[in-house]
């Protein structure tokens, strides 16, 4: 069963969607961030759809009597995991090697789960199943 082939949409590789979300994803952890906007989506080139339901909810915020629809991932270890996929998938490795190094030195811990997650990912019996 993949995901990425029973729950795509016609026009647009669910593979490119899923790097978009997760650069997203990656920004967000990087922020401390877990609630975005239509603009958040908007900057991704993310459109709300059946298959970013399977990754994001959205929720009614109600500022002011204003009501405006914000997204969040149902946890956080899905946004890191999602962060880390979209930093391990392109072949880019200087580019990984830069963040890998960057979130290493932060303190702070919000990349700890990420880290693992690249960890994870970079085992060889995990790559098998990526391509």
């Amino acid at each position: 069963y993949n995901i990425l082939q029973n729950h795509s949409r016609e026009t647009e590789s669910p593979r490119e969607v899923l790097l978009r979300l997760g650069q997203m994803a990656f920004t967000g952890v990087s922020e401390k961030k877990i609630v975005f906007t239509d603009g958040d989506l908007a900057k991704y080139n993310l459109q709300p759809s059946q298959f970013l339901s399977g990754f994001l909810m959205e929720l009614l915020d109600r500022d002011h009597s204003v009501q405006n629809v914000v997204y969040t991932f149902p946890h956080l270890t899905i946004q890191e995991f999602l962060a880390a996929l979209a930093q391990f998938l392109p072949p880019y490795s200087e580019h990984l090697r830069r963040i890998l190094t960057e979130s290493h030195s932060t303190t702070d811990g919000r990349f700890e789960i990420f880290l693992r997650f690249v960890a994870g990912l970079s085992s060889s019996l995990s790559a098998r199943g990526l391509k």
